[in-house]
């Protein structure tokens, strides 16, 4: 009880033991006693009154009924209103909306409305800025499914010369064709979207430094949809060191060592010959501190099997370690081998069947696959062919990645005057799964565009950001972001931005128009909202309903009969013995 109520409560019990002794002894001095009901109900009145007067001073608590925040973001209609028991609220980017109260962020709406016991978001979800954790009960309505490119994979950076991919959807569009036009405008690859509306487009980055490749989707009667730039940044590398375990020589070992001899990659080859002769390189005890020393070791399933277990344990303790691993089959696997391949988290079959591999450009394919790739959530796919068929899958275990290749001869394509996609493959194979250098590159995560806020992870030391007319901002990384060192960042203009982190290094990040890749932007609120409406279904579900003062006045109402009460019987007759 808080000091005031404490003494309101003693001044108003003090007064009530006056009152009533006051009755008490008029009622024993008087000569001819009232009747006993009159001291009674004199009393009676006087407490009546002093509780009166106690609530009218504070009200006692009533329920607050709690009702539904409505809010409305991008895409809401403009005929939105409220149901009863429930109040809308708008969001900047809302629409304009009859009697919705804009606030400039969800944060602000539930601080504005304690009493909300749900909420309902309408349209195509909350943007990056309230992205938080959701407080309350959520529902999402979201408005009918978005047409054109409605997600897009920008490829990270590239070593010059080497290939790279991006891949999208394209939604509403069947029979869509998607191409990749180089800085030049030439156009490096073609694709028809597939049923599912999904697409994967490569080129080559030539040169080092940063490039402006451009995404064209264009309709089946050839109409543009739309045209997206695709920033290309390509920074020279250290290459991998590889070593190739082989149960035999054979031609894709040798025309791999040639690739790999011309593209200035260190790769030796260890392929025992027979009779206890083996051809090597450099041969590459299985031991940690060599295992150390090399970044990717390629191994077929026949060297696989002639391992012992403690050779296998020390190789998988290597790729926790942040070694590269890629498992490549020369046929079917044996039933051991496909055990022992899954015991590492890839869900692989026999591969008894060999499928041909489709390519775009070729009516007759060149190569076939092992049919053994089984797509999993753990697994990603790294390669596939026009068909769609998955080619090459990889997943992590540990710092390191262990990967798997489904084409035992892809040497026929240098066979057959394609070693440019002999090139890209290998290329691919061998930058994703070896090991990392280290070095931390900074970029935007996800899809930047002007005007909106956007996240810069990778940082290090005082980093600055140069907007391309030359105006400089220093970035200052959140905490809370930890090991992923990611600072806020709201671009005002598109194009080409260089970064400056702590250490002298720079760092090319592009940012699209604000009006490039509408599609993508509110698939992406679509998604975020979605996954962050089902984690809050469980919060406060069962919170107690909010309790506030309640009016005064009805017990100031009572105040003023009580004592009216109390006036006419201190100066009625009634209940008084009659004089003589």
């Amino acid at each position: 009880m808080s000091d005031a109520r404490f003494w309101v409560a003693a001044i108003l019990v003090l007064a009530l033991v006056a009152a009533v002794v006051r009755i008490l002894r008029r009622q024993r001095a008087a000569a001819q006693p009232a009747a006993r009901w009159r001291p009674a109900l004199l009393v009676a009145l006087q407490a009546a009154a002093a509780g009166a007067l106690w609530c009218m001073l504070f009200p006692p608590p009533i329920a607050v009924p709690r009702g539904v925040l409505v809010v409305a973001t991008e895409d809401a209609p403009a005929t939105l209103e409220a149901a009863p028991g429930e109040t809308l609220v708008a969001l900047p980017e809302a629409p304009a909306i009859a009697d919705a109260r804009r606030v400039p962020d969800l944060a602000t709406a539930l601080r504005q409305h304690p009493d909300a016991a749900r909420l309902r978001i309408v349209g195509s979800g909350l943007a990056p800025r309230d992205r938080q954790p959701l407080p309350l009960p959520t529902r999402f309505d979201p408005p009918a499914p978005f047409s054109g490119l409605v997600a897009l994979a920008l490829p990270d950076s590239a070593a010059p010369g080497s290939a790279f991919a991006i891949s999208g959807e394209v939604r509403g569009h069947r029979g869509a064709i998607v191409g990749l036009a180089d800085p030049s405008g030439s156009i490096v690859d073609l694709a028809r979207v597939g049923d599912d509306g999904r697409f994967t487009l490569r080129g080559t980055a030539r040169t080092a430094g940063p490039a402006r490749f451009e995404l064209r989707v264009a309709a089946r009667d050839g109409g543009m949809i739309e045209r997206v730039a695709i920033p290309v940044v390509a920074r020279e590398q250290r290459l991998p060191r590889v070593h190739v375990l082989a149960g035999a020589p054979g031609a894709e070992t040798k025309f791999l060592r040639r690739w790999a001899a011309d593209a200035g990659i260190a790769i030796a080859l260890e392929a025992p010959l027979g009779a206890g002769v083996l051809l090597a390189d450099d041969r590459l005890p299985i031991t940690a501190a060599t295992l150390g020393r090399i970044d990717l070791l390629v191994i077929d399933d026949r060297r696989w099997d002639a391992l012992d277990g403690s050779a296998r344990a020390t190789i998988i303790n290597a790729v926790d370690a942040g070694l590269g691993l890629l498992l490549r089959p020369g046929g079917a696997l044996s039933a051991a081998t496909q055990r022992s391949w899954a015991s590492l988290g890839l869900d692989v079959a026999r591969g008894e069947a060999v499928l041909p591999v489709r390519t775009a450009d070729r009516d007759a394919p060149v190569v076939g696959r092992r049919d053994l790739i089984r797509p999993t959530p753990q697994a990603v796919t790294l390669l596939r062919d026009a068909g769609g068929e998955p080619l090459a899958a990889w997943r992590a275990r540990g710092r390191g990645r262990i990967g798997i290749w489904a084409v035992p001869e892809s040497y026929a394509l240098t066979l057959a005057g394609d070693g440019e996609r002999y090139g890209a493959w290998w290329s691919s194979l061998f930058s994703t799964l070896a090991r990392a250098d280290g070095e931390q590159s900074p970029a935007i995560d996800g899809i930047g565009r002007s005007g909106e806020r956007v996240a810069i992870c990778g940082l290090s030391g005082a980093a600055t950001i140069d907007a391309p007319e030359g105006r400089a901002t220093p970035l200052v990384v959140d905490p809370a972001s930890g090991v992923h060192a990611c600072a806020a960042y709201w671009p005002r203009a598109e194009g080409w931005h260089r970064l400056r982190n702590g250490e002298g290094r720079e760092t090319a990040l592009y940012v699209h128009p604000a009006g490039a890749l509408v599609a993508v932007a509110r698939s992406d609120r679509h998604a975020a909202t979605i996954a962050l409406a089902a984690a809050s279904r469980q919060v406060r579900a069962d919170a107690p309903a909010r309790t506030a003062p309640g009016s005064p006045w009805p017990w100031f109402a009572a105040l003023l009969v009580t004592l009216g009460l109390l006036w006419w019987l201190e100066r009625s007759r009634f209940g008084r013995a009659e004089r003589g």
